[in-house]
């Protein structure tokens, strides 16, 4: 409907165009909705569980992978506002119009992860090479 799809548009944006709260209480989209007492409304779906923690509603999913397994010549992808050579945590956003800045963020982090590695590798030899050192003496 246009309305969701409208709610959806205002939602998932860039920050300062979200909606704020009051007015998604006068969204369209929410025009039955009791605001005031939210919980005299019946939930159109009730899942009926067998424990707090019952996951029978969720999808089976594969067992995470080992973090051993990942093969270091896999490039990342991501668009990170925060990636470079102190933080690799990936802080994934999305802007349908800014291509162009998607690419250069992205390039920008692999670029910095790139080095992050090269520097790694560096260290771990270095200390390699003294221990090799140590041991001749």
């Amino acid at each position: 409907t246009k309305p969701a799809t409208d709610l959806m548009k205002t939602l998932v944006c860039p920050a300062h165009r979200r909606l704020t709260w009051d007015k998604i209480q006068v969204h369209p989209w929410f025009k039955k909705v009791n605001w005031v007492d939210l919980k005299a409304h019946k939930p159109p779906f009730v899942p009926k569980l067998s424990t707090e923690v019952d996951a029978a509603y969720f999808d089976d999913i594969e067992e995470e992978q080992d973090i051993e397994d990942i093969d270091e010549n896999v490039k990342q992808s991501g668009f990170s506002t925060s990636a470079d050579e102190q933080n690799r945590i990936w802080g994934y956003t999305f802007n349908r119009n800014n291509a162009k800045e998607f690419k250069e963020y992205a390039k920008k982090a692999q670029e910095n992860l790139d080095q992050a590695l090269k520097d790694k590798r560096a260290e771990v030899k270095a200390r390699v090479d003294t221990n090799d050192d140590d041991a001749t003496e």
